[in-house]
């Protein structure tokens, strides 16, 4: 988003945006596959039906401020928005720890071996 000649203040609201997003994600509260949803098409079109199962992921090579508009990347993060809302999620700073969550999950599995 850096890169998208955005202002700084949208850049700021599509990141907490972003994040409302991954915690409804995380919270069971937004289906991933809503996520890939809202996101811009990344992907030439085609009739192959494992390329249209990923329909939205792109290789990370690419360069993503080149592909995607203003326009698009502002109707993609009104859609998330949307979604954070419906799901009631807090417009508020969230960063998931992954290392507190894979130790979470592993203290949950080693518990049910005992």
């Amino acid at each position: 988003m850096a890169d998208s000649k955005l202002p700084a203040e949208e850049i700021a609201q599509g990141r907490r945006t972003f994040q409302r997003v991954i915690r409804g994600i995380y919270e069971g509260k937004i289906e991933e596959d809503a996520l890939y949803g809202a996101l811009p098409d990344f992907r030439e079109p085609s009739d192959d039906d494992q390329n249209k199962a990923n329909a939205n992921v792109r290789l990370a090579s690419t360069n993503a401020a080149e592909e995607i508009s203003a326009d698009d990347l502002r109707e993609s993060i009104a859609r998330l928005r949307v979604m954070a809302d419906n799901a009631k999620i807090p417009d508020e700073p969230f960063q998931l720890d992954i290392g507190d969550e894979f130790k979470k999950a592993v203290d949950k599995a080693l518990a049910g071996k005992g």
